[in-house]
């Protein structure tokens, strides 16, 4: 989670939580995490139209990466 803070941080994008659901914006993206055991998933819940899905996938890789 330190990790994706920080990436977070750096592209001016807010992320709060830890390990249980919680959320992330920036980017015209907003959306929200969960961990269970070692899987990370993410769900969209609100996407600028422009913004192409993969230009989504890949930096959301980025932060869980």
């Amino acid at each position: 989670m330190s990790k994706a803070r920080r990436i977070a941080r750096e592209n001016g994008a807010a992320f709060k939580g830890d390990t249980v659901v919680e959320g992330f914006s920036g980017g015209g993206v907003k959306g929200s995490y969960r961990i269970e055991d070692r899987t990370v998933r993410v769900t969209i819940t609100e996407k600028f139209g422009l913004i192409p899905w993969s230009i989504v996938k890949s930096r959301i890789k980025e932060f869980f990466g």
